[in-house]
């Protein structure tokens, strides 16, 4: 596995800014047999496979399984296999422990939410200690966003193998 730079995937997760959350939903990048990409886009025990041109939707991990998965394909250096689910990815042998402060000076590494004693959100760090990108439900967000969020917002820390942390 090849180690590309944390900013390449921000810059590549940037690109999904507005795209709907839906729970359960993910896609994943494909190359077509001309060459060129689209994406697989499913929700997670529906079997509404199919393929477009931009996802329609994507939960938290969705987001971050097709950053991490995808992004690499693009510079041929092979995906990132990230699970999909936050708490598949937080216990992943993917990811690596690092403190919730230290993630989010970190461009690229994950952040981990809480709630009821069972993790329940991921997002991306941008690394200036208090914006992250990330696909948020609710009424008030309900898509690909970028949000400020403190620390104690946080409960885990990690950082992706395979990734170049500057």
């Amino acid at each position: 596995m090849a180690c590309i730079a944390a900013t390449w995937f921000i810059e590549y997760g940037k690109k999904f800014l507005g795209v709907r959350y839906r729970m359960g939903a993910k896609a994943q990048l494909v190359k077509k047999t001309n060459g060129g990409f689209c994406y697989r886009q499913w929700d997670v025990g529906k079997g509404n496979e199919h393929l477009v041109s931009r996802p329609d939707a994507l939960d938290c991990s969705g987001f971050t399984f097709l950053i991490f998965r995808g992004a690499p394909m693009l510079t041929n250096e092979g995906g990132i296999p990230l699970p999909h689910g936050s708490y598949f990815q937080v216990n992943s042998k993917y990811t690596k422990p690092c403190s919730v402060g230290e993630a989010l000076a970190t461009p690229g590494a994950l952040l981990f939410h809480v709630s009821k004693g069972a993790v329940d959100h991921v997002e991306i760090s941008l690394g200036d200690g208090k914006h992250t990108i990330g696909a948020v439900g609710g009424t008030k967000v309900g898509k690909v966003a970028i949000m400020t969020r403190t620390a104690s917002w946080f409960k885990y820390g990690r950082k992706v193998k395979g990734v170049h942390y500057e």
